[in-house]
């Protein structure tokens, strides 16, 4: 009889230690899976977030404010070299591409934004015949995510 629940023991321990380890094993899972999710330079994707907006104009252009925003609670810096910056593009109804601006040096060095706030570009554009259009712009950086963004504007 001691026999029995010796090897009953032994199996209730054996089970428990498995277990613990798959726990663990899922838990090793997650992290791993978090990390990769991380690009080279340590920031993960919903970090940061971008908006595109249209301003008040007080010209005859069309005035817009591009945006990359830190949500965390601590400083990221974003990796440029001295082709960072932001690039976009403006295409008419049918899509052509009119006019694209590439950031080559607008930003030259490494940015740090603190929590809560943004690096923020504005683009005016102007001389475009009265129509719809599309404005699609991008952060150049080392990031993996460009952050685009696209709105569609009318020209009266």
């Amino acid at each position: 009889m001691r026999k029995v629940f010796a090897i009953l023991f032994l199996l209730i321990t054996m089970t428990a230690c498995t277990a613990e380890t798959e726990i663990e094993t899922s838990s090793q899972k997650q992290d791993e899976k978090k990390a990769e999710e991380k690009s080279d330079t340590g920031v993960v994707q919903e970090d940061l977030s971008a908006s595109l907006v249209e301003e008040e104009s007080e010209t005859e252009g069309k005035d817009f404010i591009y945006e990359v925003k830190n949500n965390t609670d601590k400083d990221i810096e974003i990796p440029f070299n001295q082709n960072g910056g932001h690039g976009y593009v403006v295409r008419d109804e049918s899509g052509k591409e009119l006019t694209r601006q590439d950031g080559y040096g607008t930003i030259q060095s490494n940015q740090v934004v603190s929590p809560g706030e943004a690096i923020t570009i504005k683009i005016g554009l102007g001389g475009y015949e009265k129509g719809t259009y599309e404005l699609e712009v991008w952060m150049e950086s080392g990031l993996e995510n460009s952050f685009n963004q696209t709105i569609l504007f009318i020209i009266e």
